[in-house]
């Protein structure tokens, strides 16, 4: 009997034990495919990013980027010439500009806004040089009147920025915030998270995991 007894009370701790294990994998399986669709969501392209290369490239490298940020700056001075040469001109991968600041900085706020309607409807190329160069410019009475010209000059730049609802540079910073990574940049490669910067052959590992690209 008392063998008996031993045996129902190991059964049904082991029973006990395979249910904990079991609710543990489907709790920790939803929270990865949670986090996946997260991703994927974030990753769609909806009119208000900064494409680098094609945009019907198959593969995206999805970056919260942020002008005053200076290990942003840095990838784009020491990896992107390679990411250009080799994977972004031949139309593998684009580059996916998601612009972000801190939601208190005003006159950072307006300064990407206005960058991504000008990457709409005008010359991107050239304020994206600018900001690159000087990104202190934002917050000064000449980049002001910038702005005002381009809003004179050019009805859709005028209508982008002046008509919008909403500022989508805070969505992009509410994407980051949960996200979790607290700094940037910060890069999606399909179901990969890269925080802070990244260096050429580092980039070219993730791509090779995630998009089988050599």
């Amino acid at each position: 009997m008392l063998k008996t007894t031993r045996k129902i009370i190991f059964i049904g701790i082991i029973i006990a034990l395979s249910c904990s294990v079991l609710i543990i994998s489907l709790t920790f399986y939803k929270k990865v495919n949670d986090y996946n669709s997260m991703l994927t969501s974030f990753s769609k392209i909806t009119g208000n990013e900064i494409i680098f290369g094609d945009e019907n490239a198959a593969h995206s490298i999805i970056v919260y980027f942020d002008y005053n940020c200076d290990f942003c700056k840095k990838f784009f001075r020491e990896s992107y010439p390679s990411l250009n040469e080799q994977y972004i001109k031949p139309g593998r991968v684009k580059l996916v500009l998601k612009l972000v600041c801190n939601n208190t900085d005003i006159f950072a706020l307006k300064a990407y806004l206005t960058a991504i309607c000008v990457n709409k409807f005008g010359n991107y190329k050239k304020l994206h040089q600018l900001l690159m160069h000087k990104s202190e410019i934002i917050y000064t009475e000449h980049f002001s009147e910038l702005i005002d010209e381009l809003i004179y000059a050019n009805d859709a730049i005028a209508g982008c920025i002046l008509n919008n609802e909403y500022n989508p540079v805070k969505e992009s910073n509410l994407q980051l915030q949960k996200l979790k990574t607290y700094g940037t940049p910060t890069f999606i490669i399909n179901n990969s998270v890269v925080a802070g910067y990244i260096d050429f052959s580092s980039l070219q590992k993730v791509l090779k995991k995630e998009y089988s690209l050599n």
